[in-house]
Parts: C-alpha cells; structure tokens; sequence
C-alpha cells in the first residue's frame, strides 16, 4: 500500500500519457531489432502497458505474473508473493519473451521474476531507480501513480 503522503505529492499520469510513454517504449525497442514473441505482464500495473506494447509491437500472446507485496492486512511481506498463469511452465526458455512493469521502483519484484525466468528482457514506463532495466520510456525520481490507479 503506498505511503498516504507520498501519493499526496505524486505526480499523476494520465490516460494519454501513458499511451505516449507506452508507444516510446515501444519504439525504443523497435530500434533495438530485438523481437518478441510473447509479453509477462506483471499485474496489477504491468496489465496495461502490456496491452499497449503488444498492440504496438505486434506481440499476441500475452502472459500474467502477480507479484503480491502485501498481506490481507496491508502488513508489507518481507518477500513477494509470487502467482504464476498456469501456462508460464519454468522448462520454457522464455528468451525472447518480455517482461513489462508500469514502474520499476526497488527492482525487487523483478529480481524475483528473474529467478523465474532469467532470459527475459524488462521493460517499463517509468524507471524510478538505477536498477537495469533493458527499456524504459523515462527515467522519474519522483512518486507516480497512473490513472488507472485512481479510484
């Protein structure tokens, strides 16, 4: 759950915005001549870009994670939950496939899908760290929320 007071001084993405991150990604990784087959969109965040980034690059299969940083109770879990779709098998190589984030903050979630699938590329919206991310549309120090995290 973010914390109340860094929401307050967040900056707000809106829909068209993000539409505009989304296609920047899409052509920084046009420009790398990598092509993917398939897309892990890491929900709840990723869910959208993924869709964005698969209309723009082609890529048809789509694929969920859900990383769950947060117990019933709203108590942060010293690790997190990790939920598989049935049909991401740990035997599938998964090289040219792309995980997709709206934000990498710590890293932390994607370090623990790396241990699932470590030939992945990553790709995200905002990169609020130095963490590696292969693309990201643009690096932000400052507290985002996208709108579709409004209630």
């Amino acid at each position: 759950m973010p914390n109340p007071t860094k929401v307050a001084h967040s900056k707000l993405i809106d829909w068209r915005e993000a539409e505009a991150l989304a296609r920047t990604l899409a052509e920084k990784i046009k420009a790398s001549s990598r092509k993917f087959e398939g897309i892990i969109a890491v929900s709840k965040g990723g869910l959208i870009p993924a869709y964005f980034l698969s209309r723009d690059l082609g890529v048809n299969k789509i694929e969920v994670v859900c990383a769950n940083h947060y117990n019933n109770n709203r108590e942060r879990l010293s690790q997190p939950k990790m939920i598989l779709s049935p049909k991401l098998s740990p035997e599938h190589d998964y090289r040219n496939w792309l995980i997709v984030e709206d934000v990498v903050e710590t890293g932390e979630t994607i370090q623990l899908l790396k241990k699932y699938f470590p030939h992945t590329s990553v790709a995200a919206l905002i990169r609020k760290t130095d963490f590696p991310v292969q693309f990201f549309a643009r690096q932000e120090r400052d507290w985002v929320r996208f709108a579709w995290e409004l209630n």
